[in-house]
């Protein structure tokens, strides 16, 4: 599962070339040359983003090691946060995202057989951990129709408009997804 969530945004980034999906793409930055500001793209980066509301995720590829985040702060603020963590620096990457209030938030895979999960009309961690302060809605969408767990047609709606991006019908574009 974390190398799933971890790898997730390169193949969107690869997705995003071949289709017009949009996604919260992440800089990734080296964490200890970052906080030691080690060189002017760095040096620039803080500059001009210093009061920007972003996230924080220190990654690490050694599986045993923690998976650290913090959102909705300002880059200096979050760098006030990276200078807290008591771990070894050198063993992670930092990918900085950007902070968007959440409207809704969705959850689904996948297969040759549909397209199955959740919306809420709310945060991403009320899907992911559990708590929650909407009603989540589950649907599935066999490519000719929707099911959907009740009627909200403000959800109901949203969870179409996304699922549309992803929707190919141009079969060379299916054929360079499948090689990717």
């Amino acid at each position: 599962m974390r190398i799933e969530d971890d790898s997730k945004r390169e193949r969107l980034e690869i997705l995003s070339k071949i289709i017009d999906i949009k996604f919260n793409k992440q800089d990734k930055f080296p964490a200890l040359e970052f906080l030691n500001v080690a060189n002017e793209e760095i040096k620039d980066y803080i500059t001009k983003n210093s009061e920007v509301p972003c996230s924080f995720r220190l990654v690490s590829n050694d599986a045993n090691l923690l998976k650290l985040r913090v959102r909705g702060k300002s880059l200096i603020s979050n760098i006030a946060w990276l200078e807290q963590q008591k771990i070894d620096l050198s063993k992670y990457e930092l990918h900085i995202g950007p902070h968007i209030d959440p409207v809704f938030s969705t959850i689904f895979i996948i297969t040759n057989k549909g397209i199955q999960g959740e919306i809420i009309n709310g945060s991403h961690n009320e899907l992911t951990q559990g708590y929650n302060n909407s009603k989540i809605m589950s649907f599935f969408f066999n490519f000719n129709e929707w099911k959907f767990s009740h009627d909200d047609l403000e959800l109901q709606s949203e969870i179409k408009k996304t699922i549309n991006y992803l929707i190919v019908n141009d079969l060379i574009k299916q054929e360079l997804i499948k090689k990717s």
